[in-house]
């Protein structure tokens, strides 16, 4: 039998990869999959012809791999236009992103290929990745703080979820300075803004919030009698009375038109008119329910992210995104979200971060901060 071209091999499949990629920007998700499926039979040929057993050993766990991403795939591609025909270009892609994140880190097998919020817990090989392009590991910016170097690969590493040309476009903008990991944790003004929009824009109104299920104030680096105090101040500038927290033009000018108006009393929160959350459907708020309920958001629920579903989110477009974005626990009225459902929060959470971009950028004399 005549031994096929290696090279080729590689060659073809990498061209399959851009192609779908190019299909993926073009809505044509069935010829994204054919795209895998013939990089899949390619992988497959190339390990029977392999001799080496370490060689046909990985040759073996690619082929899982990707066989894994194209039956994820089919399982977006066939689900109901009703509730996700929006969503279907933002699975396809972060699917595949974090495939290619995987793919190229060097990752075990026995890792599933689902995002992460960092690279720390990864058993992931960073000089491998880092030799792949040296436009990645060119430093373009220094931190804000410490002026330490910082390189776009650390951002990509420590942001999987947001969308790599976003992440560079901001990283080139000569109007946005970053922060690097130890001075990120020194709270500034406007990290303690962002963090506010992103946590104030997920709640009900009308609804009585402990700050303890709101904000998990070890992973947070708050304590609560700081928070207290940038809410308040918060309150004053919605209110338009002097603070203490900035002077900044641009900085009030996000608090008014990003965080909703609310109220604290000791350590609750109420929030009377919302800027996204109403805006959202039923499956999304209960997505929103459910994703705040992780351990990540709050401390209530230790751990326990499975939980009962008030009433008034069980609408018809509820019920078509069951099984699909959040299953029911058996025996039980308690819902959890699936993989697809912790996609669909985080890119809930990335709506809000584009607004906020937005802002920034049109801003211009705005500063933009990252944690990595």
């Amino acid at each position: 039998m005549k031994r096929p071209n290696i090279f080729n091999l590689i060659e073809e499949n990498e061209q399959h990869k851009q192609k779908a990629q190019l299909l993926t920007s073009n809505r044509n998700y069935r010829e994204v999959i054919k795209c895998y499926e013939k990089i899949a039979k390619n992988i497959k040929i190339e390990k029977k012809a392999e001799e080496d057993k370490a060689s046909k050993s990985l040759l073996k766990s690619k082929l899982k791999k990707i066989k894994t991403l194209i039956k994820i795939l089919k399982t977006v591609l066939n689900s109901l236009n009703e509730i996700f025909s929006n969503d279907k270009y933002f699975f396809f892609k972060d699917i595949q992103d974090t495939y290619y994140f995987f793919e190229n880190s060097d990752i075990s097998d026995d890792i599933c290929i689902e995002p992460v919020d960092t690279f720390e817990s990864l058993d992931i090989n960073i000089d491998v990745c880092i030799e792949q392009d040296d436009v990645f590991r060119t430093p373009k910016k220094i931190c804000y703080s410490c002026k330490r170097e910082i390189t776009l690969l650390e951002l990509n590493l420590a942001n999987p979820s947001i969308d790599e040309d976003h992440l560079k476009k901001l990283f080139e903008s000569p109007y946005i300075e970053f922060y690097c990991c130890n001075c990120y944790e020194i709270k500034s003004p406007y990290s303690i803004v962002r963090d506010l929009i992103s946590y104030l824009n997920l709640l009900e109104k009308n609804i009585i919030y402990p700050m303890k299920r709101i904000w998990n104030f070890k992973i947070s680096n708050y304590k609560k009698e700081e928070l207290k105090f940038y809410l308040e101040e918060v309150i004053k500038i919605k209110n338009d009375k002097p603070n203490d927290l900035t002077q900044d033009a641009n900085l009030i000018s996000l608090i008014k038109e990003f965080i909703p108006d609310f109220t604290i009393e000791d350590s609750t929160i109420i929030v009377h008119k919302t800027v996204f959350y109403n805006k959202f459907e039923d499956y999304e708020k209960a997505i929103i329910l459910m994703g705040r309920a992780s351990p990540f958001f709050g401390e209530m629920f230790a751990g326990d992210d499975s939980i009962p579903i008030p009433k008034r989110f069980k609408t018809s477009n509820f019920s078509k995104a069951k099984g699909f974005f959040y299953k029911k626990e058996i025996w039980s009225n308690k819902f959890y979200l699936t993989d697809f459902g912790d996609r669909k929060f985080f890119q809930i959470s990335f709506q809000i971060e584009k607004k906020i971009n937005a802002h920034l950028e049109l801003s211009n004399t705005f500063k933009m901060f990252f944690n990595f």
